[in-house]
């Protein structure tokens, strides 16, 4: 079997849907909010706790299971930088520890965006179905 995977030391750029920030994406001269995410290895995946998807049947909201001690150290090791991310005052929010911060302080309104980062940094840290067939 030969499996093609992503190596833990090359960020990917992850442009999030919350407010709408991909689908602005489509203005050439937009500059939307990227995040550059390192995926997890095996070592930091298991030892996260159980970081599962699970998507709400009436909703349709996306969650998951964290051990809510490992989130902090989940954003600042695997949000290697972001870009046009500010907080109310105009201070850029330039890497997961100042983002990790911001969640502490932040309104309800944006906790989608820390579960959407979650979910991306997850989602990049497996394999898909498509990649586990031979």
């Amino acid at each position: 079997m030969n499996i093609d995977c992503i190596l833990g030391n090359e960020p990917v750029a992850y442009v999030p849907v919350f407010g709408g920030e991909r689908a602005k994406c489509a203005d050439p001269d937009y500059h939307p909010v990227i995040f550059q995410l390192l995926p997890m290895t095996v070592e930091q995946y298991e030892s996260s706790g159980e970081l599962v998807r699970r998507v709400d049947d009436e909703s349709g909201e996306v969650g998951f299971s964290v051990k809510p001690e490992k989130v902090e150290e989940i954003l600042a090791r695997h949000v290697v930088g972001i870009e046009n991310l500010f907080v109310a005052g105009g201070e850029p929010v330039a890497d997961g520890k100042v983002f990790a911060d911001c969640r502490k302080k932040a309104t309800s309104a944006v906790a989608p965006l820390f579960m959407e980062i979650l979910a991306a940094i997850r989602d990049l840290s497996v394999l898909s179905e498509g990649m586990r067939k031979n």
